[in-house]
């Protein structure tokens, strides 16, 4: 407790800077993860139902069970655009997709941002620190005291490892819903080429 409490209160100004990053990065990994899991579906077994369907019946009632997830608007998408032309269903079905993209990678910026930022911060204010304690020994010469330099030392290297522990998760939890958003789209490339297969095989004609 009493290393947090310093961690905390010990670092200085940049410290706090440093600490607000940590907030925001809570922020954006709680959002994230109520967003997908309230925009997920079972991509495996809607796979397996989306090959066995044979008609547009049997389509709406597989959209009405997973309406409110990403993949559900990609569905809708096909469904309300499956009569025109292949040029415009195929331009349709891409726009979604770069729609869906965005709202699945919001926000994952700040994290990268955070994890690059962090650390240089920490840095800096380590930096700062020990100018600060050099400083000191200028002034005092040989009357500095050991403890008393050890001690400025020790609080300024405080915003490096507060900048550390900022960053690492930063960068764990960007990589992981990067890569749950890039399943995600792979997932829907493929319920799109399935639709196509089943309904508009001129659409794969033309895509070649």
């Amino acid at each position: 407790m009493k290393t947090i409490h310093n961690l905390i209160f010990n670092g200085g100004p940049l410290n706090w800077i440093i600490i607000s990053m940590y907030f925001i990065t809570l922020f954006v990994f709680v959002e994230r993860l109520i967003f997908f899991i309230f925009t997920s579906c079972n991509q495996k077994k809607l796979l397996g139902d989306l090959s066995k369907i044979t008609s547009e019946a049997q389509l709406d009632e597989i959209y009405t069970k997973i309406k409110n997830s990403c993949t559900g608007e990609m569905i809708l998408e096909f469904i309300q655009n499956q009569k025109k032309s292949p040029e415009i269903l195929n331009e349709s079905l891409d726009r979604k997709a770069s729609i869906i993209q965005k709202k699945l990678m919001s926000r994952l910026n700040y994290l990268s941002l955070i994890a690059a930022v962090a650390p240089l911060c920490g840095l800096l204010g380590t930096v700062m620190g020990l100018m600060e304690t050099f400083s000191v020994i200028e002034k005092s010469g040989n009357s500095a005291q050991m403890n008393s330099l050890a001690g400025g030392i020790w609080v300024a290297m405080i915003t490096t490892a507060t900048g550390l522990i900022v960053a690492i998760p930063c960068v764990i939890l960007h990589k992981i819903f990067e890569s749950m958003a890039e399943k995600k789209m792979d997932d829907m490339s493929i319920i799109c080429s399935i639709l196509k297969e089943q309904f508009r095989p001129d659409c794969l004609k033309s895509e070649k």
